[in-house]
């Protein structure tokens, strides 16, 4: 790998990091779900084979998992916020905008495409 692509992935590692920390503290087993696929895609990166394309293979199932694992926290979340929006501290208005974001989030130009 060249330099730049190197610092990419530095920096993909490093948000990702930042993302289990975060994720880490909840008890839901679908954060805990989320955060292994991290874990194992860091593990992957710094550790993974050393032929270019099927690193990148591998970390782009990887991150599709992520993405995967994502989209269902989301829906649940936004489930839960538009049928309880106070347990959030949200008034009754903001249903609207959670069903829009529900829409947005299960669109195709949220998915992660394929790189190849």
């Amino acid at each position: 790998m060249n330099d730049e692509e190197l610092k990419i992935l530095d920096s993909m590692c490093k948000s990702l990091k930042a993302l289990h920390e975060k994720l880490s503290v909840c008890e839901d087993d679908l954060y805990r779900h989320i955060c292994e696929k991290i874990e194992e895609l860091e593990l992957l990166i710094n550790n993974g084979p050393n032929n270019n394309d099927i690193l990148i293979d591998s970390i782009i199932n990887k991150l599709e998992d992520i993405n995967n694992a994502l989209q269902k926290m989301n829906y649940r979340l936004s489930s839960k916020l538009e049928t309880n929006p106070t347990c959030f501290g949200f008034g009754k208005s903001t249903k609207k905008h959670i069903r829009l974001l529900k829409t947005l989030s299960s669109s195709d130009q949220f998915k992660i495409q394929n790189l190849n």
